[in-house]
């Protein structure tokens, strides 16, 4: 009886920490969402910045090593642009996963 009742505990245990994966999954899934959002518009702030910095240069008002820190800056952007693409990834198939779908199709 005692078993029984140790081992009813244990999976209620194992049930909420599960449970509270899955929050935190969906959670940190939200937050990547946001992210990628927001570097997106940086992306695209970025690159008008970057064009602008382009047009200058052949102008000649700017000197190579700004345009090299313009296009630093859209590099850096796109990266984590794509970063937090790729962990919306990874999180979105995670819960997949938690709800019965295999993880390679």
């Amino acid at each position: 009886k005692n078993v029984y009742k140790i081992a009813q505990e244990e999976n209620s245990e194992i049930e909420r920490a599960i449970q509270t994966e899955v929050a935190q999954t969906v959670m940190e899934m939200n937050g990547y969402d946001k992210e990628y959002t927001q570097a997106t518009k940086k992306v695209d702030a970025a690159s008008l910045s970057h064009k602008a910095s382009l047009q200058r240069f052949d102008q000649g008002t700017v000197d190579p090593i700004e345009l090299q820190t313009s296009a630093n800056t859209l590099h850096q952007a796109r990266s984590q642009q794509l970063n937090a693409r790729l962990q919306y990834l990874v999180r979105t198939r995670m819960i997949n996963y938690y709800n019965g779908e295999p993880l390679v199709k």
